[in-house]
């Protein structure tokens, strides 16, 4: 439309009218003023609508932004043994209401366990829910993964929406324990998972109160 309009402003051009070629006639001056006018008009509502368009692609991330952060979340980790030193163990917690409970069990020359909760920002859960949502855990099971035993035991449970995962395993050692496995590929997404939680755990913890949380 913008096109046409200026098309035809090209073609009222400013020509010499009459013997004495005083200027345009009062017509074309007429015609010519509506064409700008309509071409202001046009220009203004492509802003308008470009604006409105950004607007709009604001709004829904914003809100898309809120439906995750009000959408259900929980997370809970935990890895530990009975051995020559009682029961030791790591735990911590993603609680839906924002609390991250931690608990530190090494009775390894006479430790205390060291048990921590503190309240998380929406920012924190956001960034959780990332490491989480690209590792794509979510995908996978543990029908194919190792049985816990007399080395360890670990399970991992999260609940994001509509999704739930419930995971248990045996304690992994190091990669070489995961491409031994019958699952490899789901595993080491387990094994790089928990070890990207434990150091956001680890980091919030000696943050917030200022300990070393292991």
């Amino acid at each position: 439309m913008i096109m046409k309009i200026k098309n035809l402003w090209k073609s009222v051009g400013y020509k010499r009218s009459g013997p004495g070629g005083k200027g345009p006639t009062r017509r074309r001056r007429r015609r010519r003023r509506t064409l700008e006018l309509a071409l202001i008009f046009f220009n203004s509502a492509g802003c308008w609508l470009k604006i409105n368009r950004r607007l709009l692609l604001i709004i829904n991330i914003i809100r898309m932004g809120s439906e995750e952060e009000n959408a259900e979340f929980y997370l809970r980790y935990y890895v530990g043994h009975k051995g020559k030193f009682g029961h030791e163990f790591l735990e911590f917690e993603f609680r839906p209401d924002g609390k991250l409970r931690y608990a530190n069990n090494s009775n390894y020359k006479n430790d205390t366990i060291i048990r921590k909760e503190v309240y998380l920002t929406p920012a924190v859960l956001r960034e959780c829910r990332r490491i989480i949502s690209d590792s794509e855990i979510m995908k996978e099971d543990d029908n194919n993964w190792p049985e816990p035993d007399r080395v360890g035991r670990q399970e991992l449970e999260i609940v994001m929406g509509n999704e739930h995962i419930s995971f248990t395993t045996s304690k992994i050692g190091s990669l070489v324990d995961v491409q031994s496995s019958a699952d490899p590929e789901g595993l080491r997404i387990f094994y790089y998972l928990v070890q990207d939680l434990k150091c956001f755990v680890f980091s919030l913890i000696s943050l917030h109160f200022k300990i070393k949380p292991i």
